[in-house]
């Protein structure tokens, strides 16, 4: 998908088979998506031919189940340090003063 200024609506799609040996899916997560993210899951299972149906149940009768969870992915690499000094150490009303401000990235670099 293209980047976006404004990521909404659904950002990814995919179809992947499930069985009792492999319940896990694996979903990417990419730092882009911060700070938080929602995933839902729609799982489906036909009908199961070897399961006959009785006068009282039908277990063999298609299913399906939904989940939505909230992913927190984070701001760690958006986060900048900021440090501001001035040329005095106590500043009144209406004081005019000259401040320095340094902004570096989490891992102690210039922003870009």
């Amino acid at each position: 998908m293209a980047h976006q200024d404004v990521w909404e609506g659904v950002l990814d799609a995919f179809v992947v088979s499930l069985s009792g040996q492999e319940p896990v899916i694996e979903v990417p997560v990419r730092e882009v998506f911060a700070p938080k993210l929602f995933i839902s899951v729609l799982a489906v299972r036909g009908r199961v031919a070897a399961i006959q149906p009785t006068a009282m149940k039908d277990l063999g009768k298609s299913s399906f189940k939904l989940g939505i969870a909230e992913i927190r992915v984070g701001w760690r690499k958006h986060e900048l340090m900021v440090r501001v000094t001035s040329d005095w150490r106590i500043h009144r009303a209406r004081d005019k003063a000259l401040l320095h401000v340094a902004v570096r990235t989490i891992d102690g670099q210039p922003p870009r």
